[in-house]
């Protein structure tokens, strides 16, 4: 595809052919043409510029021979289209045939496993795109989406391997591991799209859904931000009435925005994903703390009316607040946060379903695990100067093994099929 030349780009190439051709030919001829006019004066063959196309006729029809000047540009113009025919027919047995549908040029079909497909970021047993997939979920009565929160591209390969549905990315988890702080609102767009995007195009065919805070701003931000995310392959998003200044929702103290401004980010929201393509919004509220279930139901019907496709009420403390959100906000689905320490339940995915909850994300599935095991593994060496298998029998795992994790196999088996050489010598055991 290097050497690909569009269409576009072999027709104005061709025009220009045309144009310079055309006005060397109407030189060679003017000397053979009788210009003279009634006062003895020849047209010079510099105004001739202007004649293709169209023809100055004002200038020609001062001159006695004007008929036979038309029939020569007429058999300029028929020569020059001739050699421009043949100019195009060679150019199109130098280039490449390998290009998009709808060229000027036949396609060549090219041959790809289903590896490959899938290395290339393609979903080879459906055409639909992620957020297609998770407004098809969305609308599946008999399905429950369970989300791994997931922070890196290790954990969320993790998770890929394990063959789940759909993917959380936590903004918790985002912050701790990309800016080693605590979540406290200081995680900017640049860095949560940034980590969206790598974790959505691992697999671009699992849908990702993705903390965007409170969209860091006003209306115009909070459509920068969904269309950054749109961009980025992310397939849901949520959106919080905090504060710019938030903090984690599990933490006391929050201050919100007004039911007005919070309905104005939503709208926004959704003006930005008609401009710009589809996502799934999630509307989120932390009134319940503060202000109460009351306030906190009127400000997700709001949020419905402005575009909101689902639910969060964070920071939910009992199962009876939980059924009865469910119910009264119903059709829109509605989410649960599992904060394991938090303010919430620990309602697990059977649970949920018994609620009335559509989807579930687990935050802290990665994180809660990674730091007793690694803060084990680091006293260890402290303490007896080497690490232990993490898990029973002894088990441990090399840079290679790890590697297949992250599409090793994949990119290997690529490689090979494209002609490269360099890494043959890996495939062997």
């Amino acid at each position: 595809m290097g050497n690909y030349v569009p269409e576009f780009a072999l027709e104005e190439s061709q025009r220009l052919f045309f144009r310079i051709g055309c006005l060397a030919g109407l030189q060679r001829l003017a000397p053979l043409i009788v210009w003279g006019s009634n006062t003895g004066e020849h047209l010079h063959p510099a105004a001739l510029t202007d004649v293709l196309i169209p023809v100055n006729i004002t200038a020609l029809e001062s001159f006695k021979n004007r008929v036979w000047i038309s029939l020569a540009l007429a058999a300029a113009q028929f020569f020059l289209r001739f050699v421009a025919t043949i100019f195009r027919a060679f150019m199109k047995s130098l280039l490449p045939s390998v290009v998009t549908p709808g060229s000027i040029f036949p396609a060549t079909t090219r041959q790809y496993t289903k590896k490959h497909i899938q290395t290339m970021g393609l979903n080879p047993n459906s055409t639909m795109t992620a957020v297609q997939k998770l407004r098809a979920m969305l609308a599946d009565p008999d399905k429950f989406i369970a989300c791994p929160g997931v922070y890196d591209g290790f954990t969320a390969r993790i998770a890929l391997q394990e063959g789940v549905d759909c993917l959380y990315m936590t903004g918790a988890g985002t912050t701790m591991s990309r800016l080693g702080m605590a979540d406290m609102g200081v995680a900017t767009l640049n860095d949560m799209k940034a980590n969206a995007e790598m974790i959505a195009n691992l697999d671009p065919s699992v849908p990702l859904i993705a903390d965007a805070d409170t969209g860091y701003g006003g209306p115009i931000i909070v459509g920068r931000t969904v269309a950054q995310y749109i961009r980025a392959g992310v397939a849901g998003l949520h959106l919080e009435d905090q504060i710019v200044n938030k903090r984690c929702g599990h933490l006391k103290g929050k201050q919100l925005v007004d039911i007005v401004e919070y309905a104005s980010r939503i709208k926004a929201a959704a003006m930005s994903r008609e401009k710009h393509g589809d996502i799934v919004i999630i509307a989120r509220t932390d009134a319940l703390q503060g202000f109460g279930y009351d306030e906190a139901i009127k400000r997700l019907r709001a949020a419905i009316a402005e575009g909101a496709d689902a639910c969060f009420l964070e920071g939910v403390t009992t199962r009876e607040d939980a059924e009865r959100a469910c119910k009264e906000l119903a059709p829109t689905p509605c989410l649960f946060n599992n904060v394991p320490g938090g303010v919430s339940p620990d309602f697990g995915v059977e649970e949920c379903k018994e609620i009335g909850y559509k989807l579930a994300i687990f935050p802290c599935l990665a994180f809660e695990m990674v730091y007793p095991a690694v803060r084990k593994a680091v006293q260890q060496l402290k303490t007896i100067g080497n690490v232990k298998a993490a898990e029973e029998g002894g088990r441990r795992y090399g840079p290679k093994e790890l590697f297949q994790v992250c599409g090793l196999d994949d990119f290997l088996d690529f490689d090979q099929a494209a002609g490269g050489t360099t890494y043959a010598k890996m495939h062997e055991k």
